[in-house]
């Protein structure tokens, strides 16, 4: 996989380094000096500027393999959502990281907390949705309706 730019806001950044504190190395560490500066630029951002978090870009980091180290659902979904280019949807029913980009990114109230199982059961349900038609071309909007659809009869 690409290597992409990652942007977490410093609560994200918090949970995925707690979630990935027993690994030797990871792509989001911060030495001192870069964490004091990015403290410095929320106190600022939020006291001077009066405005919301700006999050902080890991430069060409991407998510693998930290995706599969990190155990909470909430940290998965942040680096799915951070992963997911347009470019990628081509492989939106074929990878689960992809799927969950997708959907998080294009669909209205997604539940953050949601489980990679759940995800999975999502995807498979939608897969053979698609299957049992004869609609050659998905769009955006249609796999957003889909989605829709299925979360309701799932809930």
């Amino acid at each position: 996989m690409s290597r992409r730019n990652v942007w977490l806001k410093f609560d994200e950044w918090e949970l995925i380094c707690k979630e990935l504190s027993d690994q030797k190395y990871h792509s989001f560490k911060l030495n001192s000096h870069e964490l004091k500066e990015w403290k410095e630029t929320r106190k600022r951002c939020k006291e001077v500027y009066n405005l919301s978090e700006e999050p902080k870009c890991f430069q060409r980091v991407g998510i693998y393999p930290e995706v599969e180290y990190v155990r909470s659902a909430r940290a998965l979904n942040i680096l799915c959502r951070e992963d997911w280019r347009e470019q990628d949807i081509y492989n939106v029913m074929r990878t689960p990281h992809s799927f969950i980009g997708f959907i998080i990114n294009y669909c209205d109230d997604v539940n953050m907390d949601t489980t990679f199982d759940e995800w999975e059961e999502i995807r498979k349900n939608m897969r053979n949705a698609i299957d049992a038609t004869d609609q050659q071309y998905w769009s955006y909007s249609d796999l957003i309706s889909l989605y829709a659809n299925s979360n309701k009869k799932a809930s």
